[in-house]
């Protein structure tokens, strides 16, 4: 990924292979990992870093002058059966709850994403898996 995207880009937020690509790393597999990664995409010029971790939430991290990484975890769901739109689902829902609350805080607004992703690999599909604003009324925290 060019550099200059990174810089452009108001929040830049990857999933952990997305991380691991640009950061060249071989993978990301843990939440100390992302972190690292985390701190070099901010070192590249970005201006804030979610990066998606699956099952084991989000980690966020801004350009601040102290380096500090927020870890959100992710909702525990029963059965899982389709993973395909979780990240589209967590970016529709990050943009939403931004822009409808825009005086809460990132890890607000990552929270609210994480289960939106978390609601929609409950069901087959993407679009069709996606929550509601009722679905996440009655969600579980």
């Amino acid at each position: 990924m060019p550099v200059d995207l990174i810089k452009a880009a108001s929040i830049l937020c990857v999933n952990e292979t997305e991380a691991a690509l640009i950061t060249k790393r071989v993978d990301i597999t843990d939440v100390q990992q992302a972190e690292s990664a985390a701190k070099e995409l901010l070192d590249m010029g970005a201006k804030c870093v979610i990066i998606t971790l699956g099952a084991k939430g989000a980690i966020y991290a801004d350009n601040t002058e102290n380096f500090q990484c927020t870890h959100i975890a992710a909702n525990k769901v029963g059965t899982v059966v389709d993973t395909t739109g979780a990240g589209d689902s967590f970016l529709g829902a990050l943009a939403y709850h931004m822009t409808k609350h825009s005086k809460m805080d990132m890890k607000s607004h990552i929270t609210f994403a994480c289960r939106a992703a978390a609601f929609s690999i409950q069901s087959p599909g993407t679009q069709s898996s996606f929550p509601f604003a009722s679905d996440m009324k009655s969600f579980d925290k």
